[in-house]
């Protein structure tokens, strides 16, 4: 009987853990100086992303020199059509100020689409979370995007 229990009990735990919805945060930079980054390499980027991760929630947050918007979507069986055509329509203007993201709730995950640049003093340097830093500009503030990775046990693309 206790064999059956046990059993059951790591059956029933093995499908609670991996039945968990991945709560992902997407910051998307939509200052002035992003008009120039390779926007389909970040939606290719986002592409393979979805391709193994299925299903999750995902809260996206347009930021300039502040917060532009704070949209949630629901990613089921890699679709994540409404997600792109919001990425695809953004306006970018303004510049980065970093400062208004220190309060944000974020998910287990974090995606980051910045050049780093702007007020470089604002920018969270710490993340309790490994932080994917995305940056298709060329112009990208990489020594700082990179130790903000780093720091977070993230990791930095270019």
């Amino acid at each position: 009987m206790n064999k059956i229990l046990i059993t059951f009990s790591l059956i029933f735990s093995f499908f609670t853990v991996f039945s968990q919805e991945k709560k992902v945060t997407i910051f998307w930079d939509t200052s002035y100086s992003m008009i120039d980054k390779e926007l389909s390499n970040e939606i290719e980027f986002l592409n393979s992303y979805f391709k193994t991760n299925t299903k999750l929630t995902l809260n996206l947050i347009k930021f300039s020199n502040q917060i532009i918007s704070n949209e949630s979507f629901e990613i089921s069986n890699s679709d994540w059509g409404l997600l792109k055509k919001e990425l695809i329509n953004t306006v970018y203007d303004g510049a980065s100020s970093f400062d208004t993201l220190k309060e944000i709730i974020l998910g287990d995950e974090i995606l980051f689409f910045t050049d780093g640049n702007g007020f470089i003093d604002d920018f969270p340097t710490v993340f309790l979370k490994p932080v994917k830093i995305i940056s298709s500009t060329p112009d990208s503030n990489k020594i700082n995007l990179k130790k903000v990775a780093e720091f977070s046990k993230g990791l930095y693309f270019d």
